[in-house]
């Protein structure tokens, strides 16, 4: 028991030790942040993507819905996607029409 008792003092008392501990939790924040981010704009995507197929097997597929939701949706996701993943070309390089 005492071990444990010097190695926590041990890393608690090291600057290293708690610099190591203090990048762990943010790695740690980081992570989350952008697994909530990336589930939650590809929920939005799933269901704007479900709606046009429910519409297109009933042919109501409008070109407003299209223009409207879907594809501000695809703009919007691919947005977020380079945005995370550092992508520094226009946004326009990577047109969705």
């Amino acid at each position: 028991m005492s071990h444990f008792i010097r190695r926590a003092i041990k890393e608690y008392s090291d600057p290293v030790e708690v610099r190591q501990l203090q990048l762990i939790k943010t790695l740690g924040k980081l992570y989350r942040d952008n697994r909530d981010n990336l589930s939650q704009v590809s929920n939005d995507l799933d269901n704007a993507v479900k709606r046009a197929n429910e519409l297109a097997l009933s042919d109501h597929l409008t070109q407003t819905y299209f223009s409207s939701t879907l594809v501000p949706e695809l703009i919007r996701t691919r947005e977020f996607i380079a945005k995370k993943l550092g992508w520094t070309s226009h946004p326009d390089s990577f047109p969705i029409t």
